[in-house]
């Protein structure tokens, strides 16, 4: 039987990254037609690619890590596990022959993984600095053993910008950005089964999603409440997404009991699910999270309400025609969420 190798794509980052990173796969196809392709993603991010033709195998990538969620150890303490650790992992870890891990954003929990799976070819990314120590920025350049050099003047290009310029270093015959547009593998065309199941019986309806992951980045009441004047008031209005606030919870809770077009589905649906609602929705109105960057690879109406720690990488992109957004320019965009001001006011003073 002719040998078959084995490549592993690493990608344990957020669904917004992974929607903008998907375009790519067909792209590691054609670069490896005969082998075999793990991709290891955050467990609740398998259902994006779970029906992706070109990889053979999607993982769990804490299956690969040997330590469970370390947010809440202490490096110190990380650090000695996994030294005790290897002798067993060195007998049981599994063996690749080429491990690609295409993160800028690279944390030292993604390296350590790189730096013990076995491999004879690790390529990856060097030269961004967040999620990642300055005075330990060597350490890539030691774990990688071929890498795509992000220097001073692509800090703040478009991701796409750089996922196309990484495959193209590794061999990819690839022109531009357009080519790597983001894509899904599961049936959302003309589907109606989740406006069924959450009975949203309109066929048009306002999707907001108000809450992202970072707390200076979420809508508050009357921000909502403002949004939802603005559109048609017989239109319902579906809010969804994710928050484990308290206060976010309670804020939802307030605007069903006063507004009765309101439907409230906030964690409520999977990833499928979520996407679908994306799909059918009239108009979308978020800040700036999965939502969005879902929205825009879909070709949605959009608005966005962003700031500008992380201007340019993310956002602004897709169709100028269906993206509309709202935010403050300030002169210090680019913070990488680090704000010098301490009450990241370039979002908390954007008004509707």
């Amino acid at each position: 039987m002719k040998y078959k190798k084995r490549i592993l794509i690493l990608r344990p980052d957020s669904i917004g990254d992974c929607v903008l990173f998907s375009g790519t796969l067909k792209y590691y196809r054609r670069l490896y037609k005969s082998a075999n392709i793990t991709l290891a993603v955050k467990k609740h991010i398998i259902p994006l690619f779970e029906n992706c033709p070109y990889i053979d195998e999607l993982i769990d990538y804490k299956k690969l890590s040997y330590v469970k969620d370390s947010s809440s150890l202490s490096e110190k303490f990380i650090k000695r596990i996994r030294k005790l650790a290897l002798p067993i992992i060195n007998q049981f870890k599994r063996k690749f022959d080429i491990i690609i891990c295409p993160v800028r954003s690279i944390t030292p929990e993604m390296l350590w993984i790189v730096r013990y799976l076995k491999a004879n070819q690790k390529i990856g990314i060097v030269g961004c600095p967040s999620n990642f120590p300055k005075d330990k920025q060597y350490l890539k350049n030691k774990v990688f053993t071929d890498y795509f050099t992000l220097t001073e003047d692509k800090l703040w290009q478009h991701e796409l910008k750089t996922n196309l310029e990484f495959i193209k270093m590794i061999g990819a015959d690839v022109a531009k950005k357009e080519d790597i547009w983001p894509e899904f593998w599961f049936s959302i065309k003309n589907s109606n089964s989740v406006m069924k199941k959450f009975l949203i019986n309109n066929k048009k309806y306002l999707l907001i999603v108000p809450f992202g992951t970072s707390w200076f980045r979420k809508m508050n009441y009357n921000t909502i409440t403002k949004i939802t004047r603005y559109f048609d008031d017989n239109c319902p209005v579906v809010i969804a997404g994710t928050s484990t606030s308290s206060g976010d919870l309670k804020i939802v809770s307030k605007l069903k009991e006063e507004h009765i077009n309101i439907i409230n589905i906030l964690n409520k649906t999977d990833l499928h699910e979520f996407v679908e609602l994306i799909q059918n929705a009239d108009n979308i109105v978020t800040v700036e999270t999965s939502a969005l960057h879902i929205a825009i690879a879909l070709h949605k109406t959009v608005y966005a309400i962003v700031g500008g720690g992380h201007w340019g990488r993310f956002f602004p992109w897709g169709d100028s025609e269906n993206v509309h957004w709202l935010n403050k320019k300030m002169d210090c965009f680019q913070c990488n969420w680090k704000c010098k001001y301490g009450d990241y006011r370039c979002v908390k003073n954007i008004g509707f």
